[in-house]
């Protein structure tokens, strides 16, 4: 594998769509409904999320009504505030919901979903680094899209990733 043909890209000219519903808390959830909420409890380093463990819910009004914008699968999850901040995930269902605290991010063309949250997950120290928070720990989305990211040509970024991802399934398995 040669580096020779890699860029060095920031972030927020990697992503096509942001997904930001922060700051919008429904005023009801459910403890069973169709669309699970993905919490940042959920959200820990691992490939996907295991929406078994979620514990509020919101109702097909809300997820078409009142979310700004919606996930699908494969986007990647980061939390912005709170404990377990720069955590990530990815998406494994369209059929979820982020509210607070967290953040959805889409590649665009430039890189595949799967290499942008090994990247992310690499980067990890330097993205706990943005902490500005003083009550609790906090990161801008600014800080977040202004990082720098090394970008590979696409079929290098899908076999890096296919790698990554066949140990992620194993651990998993184990």
């Amino acid at each position: 594998m040669s580096y020779n043909d890699w860029e060095i890209v920031q972030l927020e000219k990697l992503i096509e769509l942001q997904i930001d519903n922060r700051g919008r808390n429904p005023e009801k959830y459910y403890s069973n409904s169709r669309y699970p909420v993905i919490d940042n409890y959920l959200i820990k380093n691992q490939k996907h999320p295991n929406l078994k463990e979620a514990n509020r819910y919101i109702d097909q009004h809300t997820f078409d009504n009142f979310l700004r914008g919606h996930v699908k699968k494969g986007d990647v999850l980061i939390t912005l505030v709170g404990n377990g901040i720069g955590n990530l995930t990815t998406c494994s269902t369209c059929e979820c919901a982020i509210i607070q605290n967290t953040l959805g991010l889409r590649s665009n063309v430039r890189m595949t979903n799967d290499f942008l949250y090994y990247s992310l997950l690499n980067k990890q120290d330097t993205i706990k680094k943005f902490d500005r928070g003083s009550s609790q720990p906090s990161i801008r989305k600014t800080d977040l899209l202004s990082m720098e990211i090394e970008v590979p040509p696409i079929l290098e970024q899908k076999a890096i990733a296919n790698i990554l991802s066949s140990f992620d399934d194993k651990i998993e398995v184990n």
